[in-house]
């Protein structure tokens, strides 16, 4: 697990400066989910026709991320459901497949619902970086907090376990890194690198607080 983090954070980090070089550092503000200044443009003028090739990546990535989402959602409502914070039921598990079935019917009838009323609301492409700039900030907010929990957890409750390495600096310079990104996906402005959000992907911040 540690080396798919480290690995996809280089892939993250080498994608992003070889596209700031590309493009341009003072044009990324106007880098979008599509059209000329978007991955899928620069890769339609840069390759030609081998464009599909980029394209198939970002489509293999999206359904792999779908997925993933949807083991962690469900499986965390299992948990919940078992320890009493969500209603028993979905703590309820497929007799042969022993996959959380309550968990998986809500969570299709919210993605569907939340995904077609906000895709005839809006457009597919607003309803997708609108949904995408809602579950990167609470990723990373839970990023935040679960580093938070680990320099608590052991300051407070196994000081006999406790390194200062481990379980303090590393978490106190996880959070340093992760408070630029909440802001950043938030479009918080902070900093002077952070764009504003505008409707309707700003209300994502709104949703998350909610």
């Amino acid at each position: 697990m540690l080396g798919a983090a480290l690995s996809i954070g280089l892939v993250y980090v080498l994608t992003t400066y070889a596209m700031s070089v590309h493009f341009g550092p003072d044009h990324f503000a106007g880098f979008g989910a599509s059209g000329a200044a978007s991955w899928d443009g620069v890769a339609r003028a840069s390759f030609g026709l081998f464009w599909v090739l980029l394209f198939l990546a970002v489509v293999n990535s999206t359904v792999a991320n779908a997925n993933a989402c949807a083991n962690v959602s469900t499986r965390t409502a299992f948990a919940l459901g078992r320890i009493g914070v969500f209603p028993q039921a979905f703590a309820r598990l497929h007799p042969r497949r022993r996959s959380p079935v309550t968990g998986v019917a809500v969570q299709f009838v919210i993605a569907v619902g939340v995904a077609l009323g906000l895709g005839f609301a809006y457009d597919p492409v607003t309803a997708f970086v609108l949904l995408a700039t809602v579950i990167v900030t609470v990723i990373t907010g839970v990023y935040v907090i679960v580093n938070l929990a680990c320099a608590g957890y052991f300051l407070r409750r196994r000081r006999d376990a406790f390194n200062p390495v481990l379980h303090l600096l590393f978490p106190v310079l996880g959070i340093a890194a992760f408070v630029p990104a909440l802001l950043t996906a938030a479009g918080i402005p902070a900093f002077d690198f952070v764009s504003e959000l505008s409707a309707p992907v700003s209300y994502a911040g709104p949703v998350v607080g909610v």
